[in-house]
């Protein structure tokens, strides 16, 4: 596997070899196929690989009779993009990435670029970067923080909060601190003394909305606790089943790390013994459709999911236009979801700084 490994690792260093000569040469006729495998110190068949794969790319044309041309390569113009996917999210059974990943193919569809996926460790390992990539998850940020100067331009979403953007990188995030004080006082508004926060401490979005239920609550003087749970459908019901009301009688209400884990929730509410669990108000984030159901009564705070999805494209996009680009730190707000009345609502992220 070591071998392996090494291998993929050396076929990627030479083939940004010539990859970097053909940009270099734009315009120019290549040196021939064997003064060029002697250059690189590489067999003929294996430059014949990379020359067919940089044909498909166009940026090579082949004359017969006359040579190999570096084209002049159009900068603005996304061809291949990476989709790099933390190995650890789960793009079948989440709602919330499945419907993130769909809007990044449909608009890399329609910029006319081929959507080139490859899921990543914690680690990082061999990857191809292509004409720029779009990161999803925590690894994203070991691709960012290995990122050279001469690399194609990355975008990173779903990263920590701590993550900044650098040269030929732009980070996008959400205000997850403010959205948790935002389900905090949507709860206090309605009578809530009592929150229950159910998420996890190691996952930055959950710990950033949970440190902002934290804030709202110390300065209401309302009661809150922490309840750990796993973030999928099945760990909500489970919850659900084995809820137990406080028996103090004050109103309770419960903030729930993502729709998902919120929908199994209520699931679960509603195989309860108890009737008083059917009116326990729920309050959670994505702003998925499937929290469209009023009968579910889950009011959920919107991810514009959308909106970033075309940003990120068009960030990709603008990064590559120049060799010298900065990369920028944009942060988007989350807003309620139309009163659980229809699509969720989509809006622009505010930039909060530059590398």
């Amino acid at each position: 596997m070591n071998n392996q490994s090494s291998k993929a690792s050396i076929d990627k260093i030479v083939e940004e070899k010539v990859r970097g000569l053909v940009l270099q040469m734009s315009g120019q006729r290549l040196p021939s196929e064997r003064d060029l495998a002697e250059q690189l110190q590489i067999s003929r068949p294996r430059l014949r690989t990379i020359l067919a794969s940089l044909r498909a790319e166009g940026l090579i044309e082949q004359k017969i009779g006359s040579g190999t041309y570096a084209l002049s390569p159009d900068k603005t113009q996304l061809h291949r993009v990476a989709v790099l996917i933390d190995e650890r999210l789960k793009l079948g059974s989440d709602p919330f990435v499945s419907y993130l990943f769909e809007c990044l193919q449909d608009n890399l569809q329609s910029e006319g670029a081929r959507c080139m996926i490859e899921r990543v460790g914690a680690g990082g390992g061999p990857y191809r970067l292509e004409d720029g990539a779009i990161t999803l998850g925590l690894a994203g940020q070991k691709i960012v923080d290995d990122l050279r100067p001469s690399d194609p331009p990355v975008v990173g979403l779903l990263m920590s909060p701590d993550m900044r953007p650098r040269r030929r990188a732009s980070i996008f995030m959400l205000e997850d601190k403010q959205a948790g004080a935002d389900a905090a006082e949507f709860l206090a508004r309605r009578g809530c003394r009592r929150i229950v926060y159910v998420g996890r401490h190691d996952i930055p979005s959950s710990q950033d909305r949970w440190s902002g239920c934290q804030e709202f609550c110390a300065g209401a003087e309302i009661a809150l606790s922490f309840v750990d749970s796993h973030l999928s459908y099945a760990a909500g019901l489970k919850l659900g089943l084995e809820w137990s009301l406080p028996e103090t009688g004050e109103q309770t209400g419960v903030i729930v790390t993502n729709d998902w884990l919120a929908v199994g929730f209520r699931a679960g509410l509603r195989q309860h013994s108890s009737r008083d669990s059917e009116s326990l108000m729920i309050v959670s984030f994505d702003g998925l459709p499937i929290v469209a159901d009023k009968a579910l009564d889950i009011h959920s705070l919107a991810i514009p999911i959308q909106a970033m999805a075309r940003d990120a494209v068009a960030e990709l996009r603008n990064l590559g236009s120049s060799p010298i680009s900065v990369g920028r730190l944009v942060r988007y707000p989350l807003a309620w979801f139309s009163d659980n009345t229809s699509a969720p609502a989509t809006g622009d992220g505010a930039e909060i700084g530059a590398a």
